[in-house]
């Protein structure tokens, strides 16, 4: 697993919501993001993130995108349009693997 960028591990907000529907996966990235101080939230579906994002409001989220109950992109949207209230300039999204494209039409 490659280290966390120091700004990210600077921060005194270390709630984190992982999200994947694999389970060996998402111990192991757990495990890992524990080691490094991080308080976790794990989600195996969608449905699951939403309701931790409401319960644990997290800062951060390592989003699996491609899930049999949705898209991680419905949960990127969740945090964007106020499930904690936030304005577009509090949620800083990166994308890759394609879904780039699908974000801009959900950010519409």
């Amino acid at each position: 697993m490659t280290d966390i960028p120091a700004d990210v591990a600077a921060l005194s907000d270390r709630r984190l919501l992982v999200l994947d529907d694999d389970l060996a996966l998402r111990t192991r990235l757990g495990r890992a993001l524990e080691q490094r101080g991080f308080q976790l939230t794990l989600a195996g579906s969608v449905a699951e993130a939403l309701i931790a994002i409401e319960s644990q409001a997290p800062a951060f989220a390592v989003l699996d995108m491609r899930l049999e109950d949705g898209s991680g992109l419905k949960v990127v949207e969740a945090l964007r349009v106020g499930l904690r209230g936030l304005s577009d300039g509090d949620l800083t999204v990166q994308i890759e693997d394609g879904f780039a494209a699908e974000y801009e039409t959900l950010r519409g």
